[in-house]
């Protein structure tokens, strides 16, 4: 097969984004800190993680089903909030209680 040669193509490099990322930054924490859908969406987040750090499950029944109750009130407040925000449900997370399969009343 004989050699062959692709002529090089002419391109111009980007210019730094520098510039642009500074007001994009801008708009973005202007959005953020109006927007009650991204609060929500932050305490959740918040609320997950502490659920998910929490090393320690009782096995007392009557200090498991405090925490069940608890929880499960936590997350109708951010029902609740989500449903007068006009939002679907369908991207939350549901928070895991800690229970096995089949344990739940």
């Amino acid at each position: 097969m004989p050699w062959s040669k692709i002529a090089p193509t002419k391109y111009s490099g980007y210019d730094s984004l520098a510039e642009k990322i500074g007001p994009l930054k801008t708009m973005h924490e202007q959005r953020t800190q109006q927007s009650e859908s991204w609060k929500l969406l932050l305490d959740e987040l918040a609320y997950a993680r502490k659920t998910s750090d929490k090393k320690v499950i009782s096995l007392r029944y009557a200090t498991r089903l405090e925490e069940r109750e608890k929880m499960s009130m936590e997350q109708s407040q951010f029902e609740e909030r989500r449903k007068k925000l006009g939002e679907s449900d369908v991207n939350s997370f549901r928070l895991d209680d800690g229970l096995a399969a089949g344990e739940a009343i």
